[in-house]
């Protein structure tokens, strides 16, 4: 039987699958791997030092490794279900009632104020979140560091969750600093890396008490790349206010709409992200995003779990965020797009087994449980 990373780097890293999640890398029990914006790296061969292990493989989310056990844990059990978005108990609108949080996300600052929310209620003692910029007071009464996450992630905009954010966040959170209830934010791929810790029982998984997912489209190949489009446009990402994908991406600033080919930008995504269906973090506990035609200073708020409705209503009870109902315009939309990034998922797929290419398993789990 060929050893878990043999398998990893012949099924994913070989195929350019991997989207630098970082899972891997804090899962291994002998330190063998590195994840960086360059790719994968084994700095040694495992094998060496034992015998038989099937974490690396396992815990990657774009193999079908655990995603039954996943599912049936994280997912069936929501009553409710939205064609392309998943299970769920309730989706609400949302806005932080901190002035100087909304500002600092430039939307609703609904993920940042469930975070400050947890930690004050000692849900939580740290967050996780791999290269955000973290501030040491947001006008709360605060004593720790709060990252500062837009709730608008359409991941081709910001890119600071990557590379290595479960290695460099999560696992740094529990092995250099000894924290014993983490809070996990990130997007759809860091959502199912850590279920999976979940279900594998890796040890560190022990210490994920919360999870908070964010929208996401896909990620470029290097930093450089959007900022080389972006440049083409004559525009920088801060000038961006939203972006939808239909026959072309189409960019739209406080000035005007530029609409990009839709294969110009494919051309440069992560190969696995192309295999991606879920763009709104369907594995988390709380989805956190926005979509049109929302107001701009309010955030879409999917509650998965029971972790995550106790939440949004303590939220809410102690004056953090005010919450209302979403009209179904909204969540017209909402749809539209997940069943968007569903279908390009799908082409993709059928480009592959057409090149006589391995079918991505886990995209036909992740499909399923998005439009069952």
């Amino acid at each position: 039987m060929p050893h878990s990373y043999e398998l990893l780097k012949r099924e994913i890293i070989d195929e350019k699958l991997c989207t630098l999640c970082g899972a891997c890398e804090a899962a291994c029990p002998t330190g063998a791997l590195s994840v960086t914006e360059q790719g994968h790296k084994q700095l040694f061969d495992c094998s060496t030092v034992i015998d038989h292990c099937d974490i690396c493989y396992s815990v990657c989310p774009h193999t079908g490794e655990l995603l039954e056990e996943v599912y049936r844990e994280y997912v069936k059990a929501a009553p409710q279900v939205l064609e392309g978005v998943g299970r769920y108990h309730k989706i609400v609108a949302a806005r932080s009632e901190f002035a100087d949080i909304r500002d600092l996300t430039k939307g609703g600052g609904v993920a940042t104020t469930l975070l400050v929310c947890a930690i004050e209620n000692r849900l939580v003692d740290t967050v996780a979140a791999s290269e955000t910029e973290e501030v040491e007071s947001v006008q709360v009464p605060l004593k720790w560091k709060i990252p500062i996450v837009p709730d608008y992630l359409p991941s081709m905009l910001e890119v600071r969750f990557h590379p290595a954010a479960v290695a460099r966040a999560y696992g740094y959170a529990v092995y250099g600093y000894e924290k014993a209830k983490i809070a996990f934010i990130g997007i759809p791929c860091h959502m199912t890396a850590l279920r999976k810790l979940v279900a594998w029982k890796h040890r560190i998984a022990e210490n994920l008490k919360l999870a908070i997912g964010l929208f996401c489209l896909w990620t470029f190949s290097t930093h450089r790349v959007l900022d080389g489009i972006l440049k083409e446009l004559g525009i920088t990402r801060e000038a961006i206010k939203r972006v939808e994908v239909k026959k072309d991406v189409i960019f739209h600033t406080r000035e005007k709409t530029l609409e990009v080919p839709l294969e110009k930008i494919w051309a440069r995504v992560l190969e696995g992200c192309k295999l991606c269906a879920d763009f709104t973090a369907s594995l988390a506990d709380i989805s956190v995003g926005w979509t049109h035609p929302l107001p701009r200073d309010w955030s879409l708020v999917i509650i998965r779990s029971e972790v995550g409705e106790k939440l949004v209503q303590m939220a809410v009870e102690q004056g953090f965020i005010q919450v209302r109902e979403v009209e179904q315009e909204v969540l017209n939309e909402l749809k539209r797009e997940a069943l968007k990034k569903i279908e390009l998922a799908e082409r993709e797929v059928k480009r592959r087994l057409q090149a006589d290419e391995k079918l991505h398993s886990a995209f036909s789990h992740m499909k399923n449980v998005l439009t069952e």
